[in-house]
C-alpha cells in the first residue's frame, strides 16, 4: 500500500495494515511528517517515490493505547499534559528554537497558566512513580511537532517505548530545562524522568487529554503497550 499524506494519514494506514504482510510506502506531503522524518525518508515527494520503488520493507513497532475500553494504534508518538496548549500562539521561529518545550520556554506569562497533573505511572518493570508532572511523551520515534526532538535515542524497531516525563518545577528550573534543550542536554535535567518499557499505565488527577499521532484519543486513565514489528514499512 502506498499513501501520500501527513502523520494522520500514515497513522490510519498503519492501523489498517498492523499485523499483515503488506508493506506501507509513504510519500510525505503533510505539514509535520514526523513519522517519515523518524524513518529517515526524504521529505521531497519525488525522492520519496524513488524510495518506495527501490527500498526494502522493514518491520517496525507500533503502539496501542487503551482509554476507557477504547483501543487506538499509533505509529510515532502519544502525548499528554500541556503539550500544544500554546503552539497556535507561537511563531515558527520560536517553535524551531525551543522544540517540544516551547510552550513553557521560561516566559512568566505562559508559565503561570501551566497546569500540573498528579500522576501515578506503573511500568512493566520497576517501581511505580508518582508526582506532579506537566507533560508525558510516549515515544516510538525520536521527534514530534514537525521535527522537534523529544527522545533523541528512540528506535522504532527495538520493541520498547521511550517515555519522557516533565516534572513540575519553579519558573527558573523550567527556564533551565528549555535552555538545555538548545544544547541537547535536556535529558539530563532534574525535571526530566526517562524510562524505556514495553508497557505502562497512567492515572491522572485532574484528568488529562491524550493525543496519538496528533489526534485526540481521550483522557487518562490509560494503558500503553508496544506491538513489536507490527508494521512493515518501505525504507531507504
Amino acid at each position: 500500500m502506498i499513501v501520500a499524506g501527513g502523520d494522520g494519514t500514515v497513522s490510519l494506514a498503519a492501523s489498517c495494515l498492523a499485523g499483515s504482510d503488506t508493506a506501507l510506502g509513504i510519500i510525505p506531503t503533510g505539514s509535520g511528517n514526523d513519522f517519515a522524518r523518524n524513518l529517515g525518508l526524504p521529505l521531497d515527494a519525488d525522492q520519496a517515490a524513488d524510495v518506495v520503488e527501490s527500498g526494502q520493507p522493514k518491520p517496525i513497532d507500533l503502539g496501542v493505547i487503551e482509554v476507557r475500553e477504547e483501543r487506538r494504534l499509533f505509529a510515532n508518538m502519544a502525548t499528554a499534559g500541556n503539550t500544544g496548549m500554546y503552539l497556535d500562539e507561537l511563531d515558527s521561529d520560536t517553535k524551531a528554537r525551543w522544540g517540544p518545550f516551547c510552550y513553557m520556554r521560561g516566559v512568566v506569562d505562559l508559565l503561570r497558566d501551566l497546569k500540573p497533573f498528579q500522576l501515578t505511572i506503573e511500568w512493566d518493570e520497576g517501581e511505580p512513580i508518582s508526582g506532579d508532572f506537566l507533560n508525558v511523551f510516549v515515544a516510538n520515534g525520536q521527534g514530534s511537532g514537525g521535527g522537534m526532538t523529544v527522545s533523541p535515542d528512540a528506535k522504532m524497531d527495538d520493541g520498547l517505548f521511550d517515555v519522557v516525563l516533565v516534572r513540575d518545577g519553579m519558573p527558573g528550573e523550567i527556564a533551565g530545562l528549555t535552555a538545555e534543550y538548545l544544547m541537547q542536554t535536556f535529558m539530563e535535567h532534574e525535571l526530566i524522568e526517562f524510562r524505556r518499557c514495553r508497557s505502562l499505565s497512567i492515572e491522572s488527577d485532574p484528568s488529562m487529554s491524550i493525543t496519538a499521532d496528533g489526534e485526540l484519543v481521550g483522557e487518562a486513565p490509560a494503558r500503553f503497550e508496544v506491538l513489536p514489528g507490527a508494521l512493515r514499512v518501505i525504507s531507504p
